[in-house]
């Protein structure tokens, strides 16, 4: 039994057609299972990071600007310990010292920011660079973090304690 060109043409047709079918159809299982496993499987959510805004001031507020303040009025605004002591404080102007203090206190709690106060507060009046002076202390702040500026006035303090 000899069988003819088309014949076995047409049966290999077929036999490729029905194995397209079988794989078409084992895909379509396991897109399914597939897509099962998917519903079930935990999600990870997408989080957008916190929007800062520069604060904007009136012409009264910016006229103030030139009264230096070492701190501005301001407060945390988390309940829990945040990551704004992580932040670093741009002290290269009075205006972006201010605007990194407000973006800090949005990302750390009242303790957190009171204890950067403090921390300010202590070099301002105490480190032998600054005494007071405001060019001295914007350039001691300048890109230093909250923990560092906290680390530093305590240090000052040990020194002015005698314990080195």
């Amino acid at each position: 039994m000899q069988m003819n060109k088309l014949t076995r043409k047409n049966v290999f047709a077929a036999g490729i057609f029905l194995a397209a079918a079988a794989v078409a159809g084992c895909s379509e299982d396991a897109s399914v299972e597939n897509a099962e496993e998917v519903a079930s499987a935990p999600r990870m959510v997408e989080r957008q990071a916190p929007v800062r805004t520069a604060p904007t001031r009136t012409a009264s507020q910016a006229a103030g600007q030139d009264d230096f303040r070492v701190v501005p009025q301001l407060d945390g605004s988390l309940e829990e310990d945040g990551m704004g002591l992580d932040v670093i404080i741009d002290a290269s102007s009075k205006q972006a010292y201010a605007d990194s203090l407000e973006w800090i206190s949005q990302d750390a709690s009242k303790e957190q920011f009171s204890r950067l106060e403090n921390a300010i507060r202590y070099i301002h009046m105490y480190d032998p660079s600054v005494f007071g002076r405001e060019p001295e202390l914007l350039v001691v702040l300048d890109g230093k973090t909250g923990h560092e500026l906290i680390e530093r006035a305590e240090q000052l303090m040990e020194e002015r304690r005698g314990g080195n």
